[in-house]
């Protein structure tokens, strides 16, 4: 254990050059959460501004906690979510969640392109938001730039795709495998049995996998290892702020979600910990604030192709 953590500070930083909590969207005085449900796969949102409290539907089939993302806007929340084999959007009236346009009566409600999705990033508009939103389906990946607006009239305004190539990576002296994220490479650290996931196009993320000895207490573990990782990395105020039950491939497993300053901004570190006699694994996702939604679902998505065999 100790060995691992001694290296962690580098690895981190070569990481870094690049579940069903609420997830709060604010905009000024407009406040919603998303509320994610894995058991019914049902996402709402509620608004808990003062003078139009609500709660709505937003999806009833959305695959995970991945598969989803929100922005608020003035207009009221926007999300886009996977639904089947789909990437779609809505926008929710702000005085009632509504998802019908005032006067017209038109669906908030749009397709955006095939597959699941990947991730989205955001441009505020004046009435809604353009959401560039990344999907994959089999080994095409879709880049959709849709507008989003309280008229109804939202609409694909422009996409492009290509076909890529996945590669599964296995790590060295263990049974766990996964698959690549596109446009992401891989670095294995022998002397700490950490391997870094770096983004190729440098975004603001990076994703770590660590190997240690088996036949431990999971809980212990993660306290052990997350008392000495804040400090190693130069974020000693890393304070947990989420702990919840996860699965990764067949094996239980320990979701922890942390906060911290960490490079000098507010900063999110998620740590799944799983296990069996023969080995314990830790997975990180690190991100500043102001990116992580954005990005979380490629970790959730390497985390959804883990096999052990």
């Amino acid at each position: 254990m100790k060995r691992v953590l001694a290296a962690i500070p580098l690895m981190i930083l070569l990481v870094s050059a690049a579940t069903a909590a609420p997830i709060k969207l604010q905009l000024g005085n407009s406040k919603y959460f998303g509320l994610y449900d894995p058991a019914t796969r049902i996402l709402e949102c509620v608004s808990e501004h003062e003078g139009r409290q609500w709660r709505a539907g937003v999806a009833s089939s959305v695959p995970s906690q991945a598969d989803w993302a929100g922005r608020p806007t003035s207009a009221g929340p926007a999300f886009v979510y996977t639904n089947g084999s789909n990437v779609q959007f809505v926008l929710l009236r702000y005085l009632s969640g509504a998802t019908t346009a005032e006067k017209s009566g038109e669906s908030l409600r749009g397709d955006v392109a095939p597959g699941r999705l990947l991730n989205a990033s955001w441009v505020e508009a004046k009435y809604g938001a353009k959401a560039t939103v990344v999907s994959l389906a089999g080994s095409i990946e879709y880049t959709t730039v849709v507008d989003i607006n309280m008229w109804g009239t939202g609409k694909v305004l422009s996409q492009t795709h290509r076909t890529i190539e996945t590669k599964r990576e296995k790590l060295p002296n263990t049974s766990l495998s996964f698959e690549v994220p596109p446009s992401f490479t891989t670095a294995w650290d022998a002397s700490s049995n950490c391997m870094g996931i770096m983004s190729s196009n440098k975004l603001p993320m990076g994703m770590l996998v660590v190997s240690a000895e088996g036949g431990v207490n999971l809980t212990e573990f993660a306290d052990e290892f997350m008392n000495t990782i804040g400090p190693a990395m130069g974020a000693a105020d890393l304070k947990v702020a989420l702990s919840d039950q996860v699965s990764v491939g067949a094996l239980p497993g320990l979701l922890r979600l942390s906060k911290c300053t960490w490079n000098s901004k507010p900063a999110t570190f998620a740590f799944v910990f799983c296990g069996n006699a023969q080995n314990t694994y830790v997975f990180v996702y690190a991100a500043p604030n102001a990116n992580y939604d954005q990005y979380a679902g490629i970790f959730y998505r390497l985390l959804g192709s883990v096999q052990f065999q």
